[in-house]
């Protein structure tokens, strides 16, 4: 059956699909669908189908909740969920906006295991008003240079200390 059929058939929008791969694997077209679940009488209370990424599944969980208000009049008391709805703009939401109490893990990367310097590392400069890194240069506020300056930033990168 061609792809195009099949999506069709699956009722997942092409729009849901995103190219994507897990580390040392090959990259296919992925999607998810996330589960609005009523957990007390395990009932599915909406379905929403987004790329296979983790901001658009928690985005989706902020799109359902409010369709579930606006269709059932039904706010959830609590929400369960994984590592990440754990991350400080979700909660923030989950509790100050809407008043649901998160059962969720924190995602914590406070302390790295991956040979990068972990949060503790920085040092508040309260004069400049910015973080430094173990060697004393600024964190930079935003990370994602343009695409015509990588390479000169790469090239004037200095090597960190070894841990």
């Amino acid at each position: 059956m061609p792809p195009c059929r099949r999506l069709r058939r699956s009722g997942v929008g092409v729009a849901s699909f995103r190219w994507t791969a897990a580390p040392g694997g090959p990259a296919f077209f992925a999607y998810s669908i996330n589960y609005l679940i009523d957990v007390a009488y395990g009932i599915i209370l909406d379905v929403e189908p987004t790329p296979a990424h983790r901001t658009a599944e928690v985005k989706s969980t902020k799109t359902m909740i409010e369709r579930i208000e606006e269709r059932f009049d039904l706010t959830p008391e609590r929400l369960i969920g994984d590592t990440a709805y754990g991350t400080a703009h979700i909660l923030g939401w989950m509790v100050e906006k809407k008043g649901i109490e998160p059962h969720v893990p924190v995602w914590d990367k406070s302390e790295r295991q991956d040979d990068t310097f972990p949060s503790s590392d920085f040092r508040w400069d309260g004069e400049a008003n910015d973080y430094r890194c173990p060697v004393g240069k600024a964190l930079k506020r935003n990370r994602r240079p343009s695409v015509l300056s990588v390479g000169r930033q790469l090239s004037d990168k200095t090597r960190l200390p070894d841990r």
